[in-house]
Parts: C-alpha cells; sequence; structure tokens
C-alpha cells in the first residue's frame, strides 16, 4: 500500500513473487495500476490521500468483530493500560483532542498521558508551542517518550473492559470508519474493502502473520505518519509485531531516505534517533537526558544517556569530557 515495490524495488520484490509461488496472497491497494498491481492477487484502487479513512476502516473492522489476537494483544501490547481522566477525544471536542491551545495552534499532551503517569514531558521540557514548531512528537522513535510519575507502571485493566482502557479509546475513535464510509471516501466498493479485512485478518494470529509494505506513498503525504502509525495499530492488534513473516516494511534507499534517520540530516534528531536537544529547555547535559529517559522506561532505551556520551565522543574527541 503506497508502493510500487515491484518497479522502484525490484531487487526486494523477487520475495514477494516468490512467496506468491509458494501460496502466499498478494494485495495491492494503490490508486495506480502498476507492475506491482499485476502480479497482485487482488489490485484494490483507491482515491488518492485517503488511506487514513481505509486503515481506519481495517481497525474499526478489527475491534467491532473481535479480530485481534487478544493474548497477544494483552501481553505485548499498550491497550490494556489506562489513559488519563483528563483525556478527551474528538467526539467530546467537536473534531479536537484535549489540551488544545488555539492561539499557538498547538497541543499540550500532559492529558493524554497514561493514568499515574501524568508527570510524563512528552514534549521533552518544551513549551506545546516550541513542541510543535520542533516536531517533538516525532523525536522519540526509538524509545517513545520518557514515562514518570507517582505509579510505578502504568494502571491496567487486562479485560481491556474499562472506558479509559487504551483498546475501548480506539474502539470508540475508530467506529466512525465503517465500511459505507470507507466506499464514500475511498471510492472502494463495500464487498472489496471487506475482502482484503478477511485476507488480512484470516491470515493473522497464533499460527499465521501478514505483512505490510509501504514506501514513499505515504510517507510523501502531509499525513504520512498517521499512515504509517494507524497500519501499526493494526499489525499489533493482529499479532503481527516482532514475528516471522510480519511486520511492517518501508521500502526506502531512493534520495538517501534511509540517511535521513542515519546521518541524520533530519532537524528534529540526532544520529541514534535522539531527540534534538532544545536551546531553552535543556541548559545542561543532565537536562537534556533526564528529559529524553524517563525513571520508568523499559528496554535499550534506558541507556540513552550512553548514547548520547558516545555521540559526543564521536563529534569531539578527547575534547569530551564530563
Amino acid at each position: 500500500m503506497g508502493s510500487n515495490m515491484a518497479e522502484a524495488h525490484p531487487v526486494g520484490f523477487q520475495w514477494v513473487v516468490e512467496a506468491k509461488a509458494r501460496g502466499a496472497k498478494v494485495v495491492h491497494v494503490d490508486p495506480r495500476f502498476t507492475r506491482t498491481s499485476a502480479l497482485a492477487d487482488t489490485y484494490v484502487p483507491l482515491r488518492a490521500g485517503s488511506d487514513i479513512a481505509f486503515l481506519g476502516g481495517v481497525v474499526n473492522h478489527i475491534l467491532t468483530n473481535e479480530k485481534d489476537f487478544r493474548e497477544y494483544v494483552t501481553a505485548y501490547t499498550n491497550a490494556s493500560f489506562l489513559v488519563s481522566e483528563s483525556f478527551q477525544d474528538t467526539e467530546d471536542l467537536d473534531g479536537l483532542f484535549s489540551g488544545y491551545d488555539p492561539e499557538t495552534a498547538s497541543y499540550d499532551p500532559t492529558s493524554w498521558q497514561y493514568e499515574g503517569m501524568e508527570g510524563t514531558h512528552a514534549a521533552g521540557g518544551q513549551s506545546s508551542a516550541e513542541a510543535k514548531e520542533t516536531a517533538a512528537g516525532l523525536q522519540h522513535e526509538s524509545g517513545g517518550p520518557p514515562l514518570e510519575g507517582e505509579s510505578p507502571q502504568p494502571r491496567t485493566d487486562p479485560t481491556l473492559q474499562h472506558p479509559r482502557c487504551v483498546y475501548q479509546i480506539l474502539k470508540r475513535h475508530f467506529s466512525r470508519y465503517t465500511p459505507e464510509l470507507v466506499e464514500e471516501v475511498c471510492g472502494v466498493p463495500k464487498e472489496k474493502f471487506l475482502e482484503v479485512c478477511e485476507a488480512w485478518t484470516s491470515n493473522s494470529g497464533r499460527e499465521r502473520t501478514t505483512a505490510v509494505v509501504y514506501a514513499v506513498g505515504w510517507t510523501q503525504h502531509s499525513t504520512g505518519v498517521q499512515y504509517i502509525r494507524t497500519s501499526a495499530i493494526i499489525q499489533l492488534l493482529l499479532g503481527n509485531m516482532g514475528r516471522p513473516g510480519g511486520g511492517i516494511m518501508a521500502m526506502r534507499g531512493h534520495a538517501s531516505i534511509q540517511g535521513s534517520t542515519d546521518i541524520p540530516t533530519l532537524f528534529n534528531i540526532l544520529p541514534g534517533y535522539l531527540p534534538m536537544p532544545s536551546a531553552t529547555a535543556h541548559r545542561t547535559f543532565r537536562d537534556y537526558v533526564d528529559a529524553i529517559v524517563g525513571d520508568k522506561q523499559k528496554g535499550f532505551w534506558r541507556n540513552a544517556e550512553a548514547y548520547v556520551v558516545s555521540l559526543m565522543k564521536e563529534y569531539w574527541g578527547d575534547a569530551a569530557t564530563a
């Protein structure tokens, strides 16, 4: 989806053809009929830029029909985590989320945190206006925003029934994306859309996995990040992340897209996906490190201070001292 893999990434596409020969089902969702479409089992044309409605419809289909891989979802995702009581969704605020400041046209994400984690500074200590200017929400790609608060860990409801758990918030938010809305917005016939949903969900779960492939047909939209995050929601709900044959594969390479995060030439991160320091919020090395690592942080991102030290030594050599 959002990729003409056969022509733009032919070396990788040989393995899609190989998989198809071994019985895999290939679906191509794209506004253009290309050589990728010609080699797919199913081609689904949609209106350019309507991907969020299509993917949102898939999320709604999974949640409405309880097609999620429940054991995986409760163990390996944040679906059971409770969100702060002060969070309000778009239904409550006529299209806006809580925390919106009309004067700066930016969001303060404080109310979006997990219950008991309201101390988390998702904007890295920056004001919401500055955070918007620096795309701070997109800086925490590897480790996620730092988690802090009075609770030793986010409060959860493993039954997924609590109205403020992530699962139920998702269910309410995506309920608008009905097959009828998908047909109206995307131009995809309801039957064709449900065929994709069925193929995707029936080939996911304990025994099987489905992979998503995208390229610049997603990333180069102004809402490209939302496309990719929605596909991540789908793949997590279906248990397709971190398992053989699953995942979300970004076809990169051309025009140094990969280099933009490795070198990186992006304006808001440093090499290694470290968030860019703020001249106003991070006056010292300690200010910066404390802003990117929370006291409840899990995984390798807990070592972010060591990554920053390594980067400073790479930049400044022997002059990089405490």
